[in-house]
C-alpha cells in the first residue's frame, strides 16, 4: 500500500510540474513589443491619455521618476498627470511600466516645456544729451529681437547676443540729441515665435541753450543786410519790434544753429533809430531768450540847423561822423559865408551861403544854410504922444525911422533866420503842444525889448495898442522908399511905423503886423495889423511863432 501511494504522489508531481510548464510558456506580458514615444506637455497644469497596445495592464506596475509628473493605469491606457512649470527651463520625467509576471519593462519620457521669458534688469533708461551706447542685461530662453520705433531713428542696435536662459546683453547706441527737445523711445524686445514681448523706455535730454556771436550792430543809412551768426540746441522764434527790419531768412544749417539774415531799410531822417531783435525758444517750457540790439544812423550829417550868425562871427557848425574818413568843407559863396577844415563858419557880409561837407570818397555827404546878418544895433528914442506910455521913434532893431528892423516870434528875444513851428523855443515837439510862458510877457525875460533895450523899455500891450490906435490920427504915406503910417497924436508929436508885413509874409510894405504882449489863447497872441486903408486892430490874433516887428513901449 505504501508502494502504490509513493507512486501516486510522484506521478501527480509529474502532471503537475508538466502543466505549469506547459502554461509559462504560453504566456506573453501587454508590455512585450509595445513602443512609446515621447510626450509633450505645455507648461500649465495637464493631463494626457496614452493607450499601450490592446491588453489589459492592470496586472502592471506603474512609477515616475520625478515628483511633478504622476501616472496611472486604466485598462490598456496609462494617464499622466503634470503639474505647472514655474521655471524657466524644460523638464523630463521617465515613465516606467513594469509587468510582474514576467519582469517586462517598458519606459518613456514625458518632456514638460519650460516657461518662456524675456526679463529685463529695468524699464527705463536715461541717455545724456551727447549720445552713447545703452546696455541693456536680458535674461531669455527664447530667440528674441530687438524694435525700434520707425521715428526714433536716432537709436540703433550695436550687438544682440541670446542663448538659453542665460545673461546676455544688447547694445542700443544713441546719437547726440539735435532734435530741439528731449526725447523718447520705447524699445520692444520680441519672442520672434510667440511674439510676445517686454518694453523699455529710453529717455535722452537735453539742456537747452542759444549763443549769439555778436548781440550789437551799428549800421549806416544806406540797404544793408546784416547776419547774426547762432548757436543752439533748441527751435528758435524771431521777434522783431521794428518794420524797417525784415527777416531774410536763415543760412549754413547746421543741425540747429544757423546763421540769420536780416535785411535792413534805408533811414530816410537825419535823426537814428534803433531796433531790438529777440531769438527765443519756441517750446514755452524754457524761458530761454536772447536779444540783439541794431542801431541805424547816418554816416555823416550835420546837426545844427537854422543857423544865423552875424557878419565877423564865427560858429562851430556841430556834425556826427560816423565813417572812419576825414572830411572835406565848402561853402556856397566865400564872399558870404567862409569855412574851414574843422567845419568853423565865419561871417563876410549879409547874405545866406550853403556849407556843405563830404567824405573824402564822396559817399557820404551834407549841407546846412548859414544866414549872415549885420548886426543889430537895438535903439530907441522915446516920444511923448499924450499918451498913457511913451512910444519908441524906431521899431525894435531899426537903424532910422522908416526901417522895418528886426522880426521875432513873440517870446524869443533873438531874430532868426525862419520862423515855424518846429523851431519855436516854447513849442514842445515830441507833445505836440505849446508851453506856456504868461498871459502878458510885457517886461518879463520873455520880452525881447526889454532883453535888447534894457531899463524900462518892453512891448505895448493890447490896450496900448488899441489907445494908439483910436486916439492919434494915422496917415499913409512913403519915407525913403517904405511905405507906412505916420501917426500924430494931439500934441503934435509923431512917429513912423513902417509897414512892416511879417518876417515870413514877404509884405514888407503893403500890411503893418506888429505884436503887442497879450495873448489871445495859447499858441496866439493879439497883434496890430492895418492895410493902407487902415483896414484893421489890434486884435488879430496871429500863431505866436510868427516873426514880427516890434515897436517898443516905456512907462513914464
Amino acid at each position: 500500500m505504501k508502494t502504490i501511494k509513493y507512486s501516486l504522489s510522484a506521478l501527480l508531481a509529474v502532471l503537475l510540474s508538466v502543466c505549469v510548464m506547459s502554461c509559462g510558456e504560453d504566456y506573453s506580458s501587454p508590455l512585450k513589443g509595445q513602443i512609446v514615444s515621447d510626450q509633450t506637455f505645455e507648461t500649465g497644469t495637464n493631463s494626457k491619455t496614452v493607450t499601450i497596445g490592446t491588453k489589459d495592464l492592470s496586472k502592471c506596475t506603474v512609477s515616475s521618476s520625478a515628483n511633478w509628473c504622476s501616472a496611472t493605469i486604466q485598462t490598456s491606457m496609462v494617464v499622466i498627470n503634470v503639474q505647472p512649470n514655474d521655471t524657466y527651463e524644460e523638464r523630463q520625467a521617465v515613465i516606467t511600466l513594469t509587468d510582474p509576471e514576467d519582469g517586462t519593462i517598458l519606459s518613456f519620457k514625458v518632456v514638460q516645456k519650460q516657461n518662456d521669458a524675456i526679463l529685463i534688469d529695468k524699464d527705463n533708461y536715461d541717455v545724456p544729451e551727447e549720445g552713447g551706447d545703452i546696455t541693456i542685461n536680458v535674461k531669455s530662453n527664447v530667440d528674441y529681437i530687438v524694435e525700434i520705433p520707425s521715428n526714433s531713428s536716432w537709436l540703433s542696435q550695436k550687438k544682440l547676443a541670446t542663448r538659453g536662459l542665460k545673461d546676455s546683453k544688447i547694445v542700443l547706441s544713441a546719437e547726440k540729441n539735435n532734435s530741439g527737445d528731449e526725447r523718447q523711445a520705447t524699445v520692444l524686445i520680441t519672442d520672434k515665435n510667440s511674439r510676445a514681448s517686454s518694453s523699455i523706455t529710453i529717455t535722452q535730454s537735453l539742456t537747452p541753450f542759444i549763443d549769439i556771436e555778436k548781440e550789437n550792430y551799428s549800421v549806416l543809412e544806406d540797404a544793408s543786410t546784416i547776419e547774426i551768426s547762432v548757436k543752439t540746441n533748441i527751435k528758435l522764434e524771431m521777434i522783431i519790434d521794428k518794420d524797417w527790419i525784415i527777416d531774410a531768412g536763415r543760412i549754413n544749417n547746421n543741425d540747429l544753429s544757423f546763421t540769420q539774415k536780416l535785411n535792413i531799410s534805408p533811414l530816410s531822417s537825419n535823426s537814428g533809430r534803433t531796433a531790438t531783435v529777440v531769438l527765443k525758444s519756441q517750446n514755452t517750457k524754457w524761458d530761454l531768450s536772447k536779444e540783439v540790439h541794431i542801431s541805424q544812423t547816418r554816416g555823416l550829417y550835420i546837426t545844427s540847423r537854422d543857423i544865423s550868425i552875424y557878419v565877423g562871427e564865427s560858429y562851430a557848425i556841430k556834425y556826427e561822423n560816423n565813417t572812419d574818413q576825414n572830411l572835406k568843407w565848402d561853402s556856397s559863396d566865400t564872399s558870404i559865408a567862409t569855412v574851414n577844415s574843422d567845419g568853423v563858419v565865419k561871417g563876410k557880409k549879409k547874405g545866406v551861403a550853403v556849407i556843405s561837407v563830404s567824405t573824402l570818397d564822396g559817399k557820404k555827404s551834407d549841407k546846412v544854410s548859414v544866414d549872415v546878418q549885420k548886426k543889430i544895433v537895438y535903439k530907441a528914442e522915446a516920444v511923448d504922444l499924450g499918451l498913457s506910455v511913451l512910444w519908441s521913434a524906431y521899431n525894435l532893431g531899426a537903424e532910422n525911422p522908416e526901417n522895418v528892423g528886426a522880426s521875432f516870434a513873440w517870446g524869443e528875444t533873438a531874430e532868426k533866420s525862419s520862423y515855424n513851428q518846429n523851431n519855436y523855443l516854447y513849442y514842445d515837439n515830441n507833445m505836440e503842444q505849446y508851453i506856456f510862458i504868461g498871459k502878458d510877457i510885457s517886461g518879463t525875460q520873455y520880452d525881447a525889448a526889454t532883453v535888447n533895450l534894457g531899463g524900462k523899455w518892453r512891448m505895448p500891450t493890447r490896450d496900448e495898442m488899441t489907445e494908439l490906435l483910436k486916439n492919434c490920427s494915422w496917415e499913409w504915406m512913403q519915407i525913403n522908399g517904405m511905405n507906412g503910417y505916420k501917426v500924430t497924436s494931439n500934441n503934435g508929436n509923431s512917429i513912423f511905423m513902417p509897414a512892416a508885413g511879417g518876417a515870413d509874409f514877404n509884405q514888407d510894405g503893403k500890411y503893418l503886423r506888429y505884436y503887442t504882449s497879450t495873448q489871445y489863447s495859447l499858441g496866439y497872441v493879439l497883434t496890430l495889423v492895418l492895410d493902407s486903408s487902415f483896414f484893421g486892430s489890434a486884435d488879430f490874433g496871429f500863431n505866436q511863432y510868427y516873426g514880427f516887428a516890434i515897436r517898443p513901449v516905456k512907462s513914464k
